[in-house]
Formats: structure tokens, sequence, C-alpha cells
């Protein structure tokens, strides 16, 4: 890890036991505003430049809950699914809604740890800003069980390591036309825009 994850995960555990550390990362990860920023897609730079500039989404958001699990001691395998961000249960306002259900399906990313011989899944990608909003929060968690998956999956993968589902995430990403990835960039840039009026009210 470099020196920015190393610090944030010292701050993260401190004076706190496995269990409490484990909800901790997980509190602060999820607790990062979600925004769907390009050059956060690295699997190198993505957590890095997530924590300086305090907005990531799914992809970053579980490489760093990979890596820090990691630093426990925790196994942590990759889930990915394929979703319809116009299938999801949201009131949108009308410009983003109808762009949604233009765009492709797409695809999101959580962990999986291994607690005691048992794999839980681990879903940070919805911030407690957007509570309220109707977005599948999981405000409580108790670090042993199944958080709620952030969106409605379509078909499910699961990959062993971080850049065994990034090369798969690449590989989907990348056989979108030039059409669907504008209309995928305009549909994130309004969501960007609609989330953060939910979290100043």
């Amino acid at each position: 890890m470099t020196d920015v994850c190393t610090q944030k995960f010292n701050e993260w555990i401190r004076d706190r036991s496995l269990p409490e550390s484990t909800v901790s990362i997980f509190e602060r990860v999820r607790d990062i505003p979600y925004a769907i920023i390009p050059k956060l897609f690295s699997l190198e730079k993505g957590p890095i430049g997530m924590l300086q500039s305090n907005k990531g989404f799914c992809l970053p958001k579980s490489y760093l809950l990979g890596q820090m699990y990691g630093r426990l001691g925790i196994s942590t395998q990759y889930f990915v699914c394929s979703f319809r961000w116009s299938q999801m249960d949201l009131d949108y306002p009308v410009a983003i809604k109808k762009i949604s259900a233009e765009i492709p399906e797409t695809y999101h990313m959580a962990c999986k740890i291994s607690i005691e011989g048992e794999w839980f899944l681990v879903d940070a990608t919805w911030d407690s800003g957007l509570k309220g909003a109707g977005f599948p929060l999981n405000t409580e968690w108790d670090g042993r069980s199944d958080t709620t998956l952030a969106v409605k999956p379509i078909e499910n993968f699961s990959f062993e390591t971080a850049p065994e589902a990034h090369k798969f995430f690449k590989t989907k990403t990348g056989e979108y036309s030039i059409t669907q990835k504008a209309g995928l960039i305009k549909f994130s840039l309004g969501l960007g825009k609609w989330l953060e009026e939910i979290r100043t009210g």
C-alpha cells in the first residue's frame, strides 16, 4: 500500500479489535461519497485517487477494501455482476431516467470476505449521505453477515483476485460502442449532480 493508504488503514483500525476493525474499514470506505470518475477505474491508482479526492464508486471502493482487509489477514474475493441502471428502484429526475433507459447493461463490483471459514458479501457502494433517497444503503453492518447488494444483478461472476476481476471488467466495458460510451458518460455526470443535490438537501 502507498503512504496515504497506510495512513488511513492505521487511522481506521487504531485501538480496535479485529471484528471492530473489519466494520470500521467498511464504514469509512462506504462513506466516501459515490461518484463515477473515469481516472479511478485504475486498479493501481484508483484507491489512492479516491482517498485523495474523497470521491469514488464501486471499483476503487472494492479494491481498497480488498487491500485493507488483506492487511488485517482477511481473505478477499471479488464479486462482479451485470445490471441496468434503468432497473434500479430509484426516483430519478426525469432527464436521468430517460438516459438510464437508453444506456446499455453495465457492471458492478463488490467484495467477498472470509470470516471463520464463511464467505460474506461486502458492498460499500452507497454512502450514508444518500440516506432517505431510496438507495439500498448498508448503514448497520455487524462484520460477519452479507450486506445488501447495491444493484439488481442480472448475471453474477466471482474472481479470486483483484487483477482477474479488473481484467474481466475492462474487457466487458471495452466492448461498448462510441455511442454507448457517450451515453454512459452523460448518465454518470447527471447522476453525480443529482447525488450532490441529495446530500446537500
